[in-house]
């Protein structure tokens, strides 16, 4: 299992719902938006911009998309984001990590290797 891909596909699935839900606009453009290693590995398994890089296309502030992206994300069974979460503190823009059951950033680290 390719953890990146596991996470743009559940991503592109998100991105569509929220398209028809009129969160998003239909010509939205994704393709800058990336999981990738944190930083720090003690800040969890995977990190997304997808706030931050959509905020000014869509016209809305970061934080109220992470809002938006975090509440899907924790729907994927074994995801757990890690706060805090834009209603714990508002003033954040981003979800800056999640964590993955069953998987640990250092297996992360080996598949890109």
């Amino acid at each position: 299992m390719n953890i990146f891909n596991l996470f743009e596909a559940e991503f592109k699935s998100i991105v569509e719902t929220m398209k028809v839900e009129e969160i998003l606009p239909a010509d939205v453009d994704t393709g800058r938006v990336v999981f990738e290693l944190p930083r720090d590995a003690s800040h969890g398994d995977l990190a997304c911009n997808a706030a931050m890089v959509l905020a000014k296309q869509v016209g809305a502030k970061p934080r109220d998309l992470a809002a938006q992206f975090a509440t899907r994300l924790q729907a994927i069974d074994g995801v757990r984001v890690l706060g805090p979460t834009p209603d714990q503190q508002p003033a954040r823009g981003a979800l800056a990590t999640f964590l993955v059951d069953g998987v640990h950033a250092n297996d992360i680290a080996a598949l890109i290797d």
